[in-house]
This record gives C-alpha cells, structure tokens and sequence, in this order.
C-alpha cells in the first residue's frame, strides 16, 4: 500500500477547497473592497453567502458557484 507524503492534502481534500478562497479574500479578489474592510463588514452582518449571514471572514467560498451580497446587493 502507498500512502501519501506527508503534509499533502488527500485528494479530497484538494477536491473540497479546490476553487474557494476566504470570504473577506473574495470580496477583495471581486473588487468589492480591501480586506480588512470586508472583515468589517462581515462582524457587522452585512455580508451573506447562499443567503444566509456570514459571520466568519475565514469561511471558505466559491466566488464563481456561490451567491454573495452585501446589503442585499450581488457582488
């Protein structure tokens, strides 16, 4: 049986946040804001994800598959 090197990530894993980035990283990426702005905005509840509030600028997204808004507007 072969096993992984370590410190590499399973190819599940790969799989799983292959595409995401952090939240707060996101909406700097998409040009919304810097992202210490972003982290603002995420504590004061602004900012939802698929709907829902976010309230970890550390969340891993999907910018290109998932709905983010800030006060009710898409980025």
């Amino acid at each position: 049986m072969t096993s992984k090197p370590l410190g590499q990530p399973s190819k599940a894993a790969r799989r799983s946040t292959a595409g995401k980035v952090s939240l707060n990283r996101a909406l700097s990426k998409l040009g919304f804001c810097s992202r210490k702005q972003a982290e603002l905005l995420i504590a004061k509840g602004r900012v939802r994800v698929g709907g829902k509030v976010a309230r970890d600028p550390a969340l891993w997204v999907d910018p290109e598959r998932e709905s983010i808004t800030v006060d009710g507007e898409r980025i």
